[in-house]
C-alpha cells in the first residue's frame, strides 16, 4: 500500500513520534524529552474528550504510555490511577513505557504518581517487586 493510511486526517492533527521501546534514557532511539513535550502540546491543541487514536508496534508500551500521558493531562496527575484504569480498559495487556512516563511525571508536576500509577499496574504486578531481573521480552 502506498500513500497516507488515513487520508482524511488533516495532518496538524497527526503527530508521529519515532522513539524505540527502550527504558533506558541513554540507550539508542529512547524518548527525549521534547518529544514528550510534543506529546503534550498535542494534547493541548485536542478538545477536551477528544477521541485520539494511538499506536506502535504491538500496543502494548508506547502507546499505552502514550494514552496515560494524555489521560494524566487531561484529568490531573492526582487521577493517575483513574486514567491507567482506563488505558486498562481499552488495552489489558498495557504495559507503559516507563521512560516516557517519568518524563511526563516530571513535565507534568505529577511528583511521581503517574508512574506510580504505570508501576503498579504493569501486567497486574508491582514492577517494583521484578526490578532483581530484567524480562528480556520487554527489552529490559
Amino acid at each position: 500500500m502506498s500513500g497516507p493510511l488515513f487520508t482524511s486526517v488533516a495532518e496538524e492533527s497527526v503527530l508521529r513520534l519515532a522513539l524505540a521501546d527502550v527504558t533506558d534514557l541513554c540507550a539508542a532511539g529512547a524518548v527525549k524529552p521534547e518529544q514528550i513535550s510534543d506529546l503534550l502540546a498535542f494534547g493541548r491543541r485536542l478538545a477536551s474528550g477528544s477521541r485520539v487514536g494511538i499506536h506502535c508496534e504491538q500496543g502494548i508500551s508506547r502507546s499505552p504510555a502514550a494514552a496515560l500521558i494524555l489521560a494524566c493531562q487531561e484529568l490531573g496527575a492526582e487521577l493517575a490511577d483513574e486514567a491507567m484504569a482506563l488505558v486498562r480498559q481499552l488495552a489489558p495487556e498495557a504495559r507503559p513505557n516507563l521512560a516516557m512516563v517519568a518524563l511526563a511525571d516530571s513535565l507534568l508536576g505529577g511528583e511521581g504518581r503517574i508512574v506510580s500509577a504505570a508501576r503498579k499496574t504493569a501486567w497486574g504486578l508491582n514492577i517494583d517487586d521484578q526490578l532483581d531481573e530484567p524480562d528480556r521480552s520487554y527489552g529490559g
